[in-house]
């Protein structure tokens, strides 16, 4: 690590909706230090390393709130290719396989620009295996939050197609599980609030509500007990109310909010992650494969709905962040959030400052202020004028560390 000075840049820190321009960033150590304009930036030393940025824009790394990180995409696939097909036989394999899948599609989003993740389930607790890796120095990488495996009611979400949820029924059997996950180092625990998409229409639907506000209720009281957070997969506005009413801190999905829902959100200041692009990534697919019955629904049941619980949601204050769940992309869920109600700069906070908000890593990134780790992510581009050019990633420093492939692969 060392110093890092970049210099003659356009700044966008995050905490604001414009940039400093003819800024720069000293990093000591993978710390910022000082963030200033260039006349007031520290003259370098000999062990100072200087990048000239050419007026290009910084941004904060961006931190995806809703992932699966051992069944993302290794590349973005094209909408009538079907990467579930081989999803099956990822998940069915052992964790020391799995693994590589992991690894490799963590390296990927971060050599994109996404600095840190949450994994919000996966199977044999592979995502805590990644995140103890990282953070054991092993090997290099982004920040990694894990939910380690989901917990759902029998036959619930996640559960049908033997991926990531363990199942628990009645208060005694979720306190027990939530617990387990703890002992294992889960930094967030994963609940099932009501069906999903992914075994529709045979296995689930969205708008079923699972588990009961009482069983929500003490997931939340054992993770809160150890300083941990809840989230919980939610599609219809009831299973929300109930995660609601039970003390969750996120959201996830809330396809099918209703008035009554989104005031609690915002009653309760419950963080919302939408996933937006992976829920409409879904509809594409099955639009390209002649399932017009369904993608039908899709479309006019949930993709439009969502929509407008997201504009509900933003209008009524509630903070919402971004995530990408299995298919989405960061960038089109940031851009689906612009093309709904947020400004520019808005959306990018939703993958930078309100993401580290609602992750309880805002005392590490998020924005850039002198304190913060070095996440720094430097466009080509301007992409409060056009957020497309989030796209045109010049370099990524990860704590102060240029991301190549010779660092990432620098195991000890």
């Amino acid at each position: 690590m060392g110093k890092l000075l970049i210099h003659s840049a356009r700044i966008f820190t995050g905490t604001s909706d414009d940039y400093m321009n003819r800024s720069g960033v000293f990093v000591v150590d993978g710390t910022i230090r000082m963030i200033a304009p260039d006349a007031d930036l520290p003259t370098p030393d000999q062990e100072t390393h200087v990048v000239d940025a050419e007026d290009n824009v910084l941004i904060p790394g961006l931190i995806n709130c809703h992932t699966h990180i051992t069944r993302r995409p290794v590349h973005r696939l094209p909408v009538d290719s079907s990467f579930r097909a081989s999803h099956p036989e990822i998940e069915s394999q052992s964790g020391p396989q799995r693994i590589r899948f992991a690894m490799r599609n963590a390296w990927q989003e971060l050599l994109e620009g996404t600095t840190s993740f949450r994994d919000c389930g996966s199977r044999h607790k592979v995502s805590l295996e990644l995140r103890k890796a990282i953070t054991s120095g092993k090997v290099n990488g982004p920040l990694v939050l894990s939910c380690g495996e989901g917990i759902a009611m029998t036959g619930g979400h996640g559960t049908h197609r033997d991926f990531t949820a363990i199942e628990a029924d009645g208060i005694d059997a979720v306190r027990k599980e939530v617990r387990a996950q703890l002992r294992a180092g889960a930094d967030w625990i994963k609940m099932m609030a009501s069906g999903g998409l992914g075994g529709m229409p045979e296995h689930e639907d969205p708008r079923w509500s699972e588990y009961s506000v009482d069983e929500l209720g003490v997931a939340v009281e054992e993770a809160h007990k150890r300083w941990k957070r809840v989230c919980t997969h939610c599609g219809s506005a009831e299973s929300v109310k109930n995660s609601v009413k039970a003390g969750v801190d996120s959201v996830e999905h809330g396809m099918l909010l209703d008035e009554e829902a989104v005031s609690l959100m915002a009653k309760h200041g419950t963080f919302f992650v939408p996933t937006l692009h992976g829920i409409y990534y879904v509809y594409q697919r099955e639009e390209h494969s002649n399932r017009s019955e369904f993608s039908d629904f899709l479309r006019d049941k949930v993709c439009l709905p969502h929509r407008i619980g997201v504009k509900m949601a933003y209008e009524s204050g509630i903070k919402i962040a971004a995530g990408t769940d299995t298919l989405g992309n960061m960038i089109e869920e940031i851009k689906s959030l612009s093309e709904i109600c947020f400004q520019p700069h808005e959306a990018i906070q939703s993958a930078t400052q309100t993401a580290a908000e609602a992750m309880g890593i805002a005392d590490k990134v998020g924005t850039l202020e002198p304190g913060k780790l070095a996440d720094i992510v430097i466009i080509d581009g301007d992409p409060l004028a056009n957020l497309n050019d989030l796209y045109k990633v010049k370099s990524v420093y990860k704590s102060g560390n240029l991301v190549t492939l010779e660092w990432l692969s620098n195991l000890t």
